[in-house]
């Protein structure tokens, strides 16, 4: 079995942005994703959660992202959900945020979940 850990320790010094993901192969998915399992044992989250978004394993990404909420990890998680898209996960962190006064983090959160209510909370109350 090959080890994929440097090339994809390459690609995510890589603006996601620019990486082009329809070529990937599904083997080359999976070996990918064997080591975001082990970058998550390693507790190298950014890592694991770039790499989720690199094989668009969204629903390893809200899996993950709802993980790292209970661990109290939630930069980490918000990332997880942006990456994935999942508003509700969004809204879930972002009131994590706000709890543990991350204002700018948790504004960030309800902007992308599309959520009125606490957008317009946080910019009449707290920015």
């Amino acid at each position: 079995m090959e080890d994929y850990t440097l090339i994809l320790k390459d690609l995510l010094k890589k603006d996601l942005s620019e990486i082009q993901t329809q070529g990937l192969s599904e083997n080359l998915k999976k070996e990918f994703e064997k080591t975001a399992e082990n970058f998550i044992q390693k507790e190298f989250y950014e890592d694991a959660i770039k790499t989720f978004a690199i094989t668009k394993n969204f629903e390893r990404l809200e899996k993950l992202g709802n993980e790292l909420i209970l661990k109290n990890k939630l930069n980490y998680a918000l990332k997880s959900f942006l990456y994935s898209k999942n508003k509700e996960g969004l809204d879930k962190v972002g009131m994590a945020l706000i709890s543990n006064g991350d204002v700018k983090e948790a504004y960030l959160a309800f902007k992308n979940s599309d959520n009125i209510e606490m957008i317009k909370f946080i910019e009449k109350n707290l920015l």
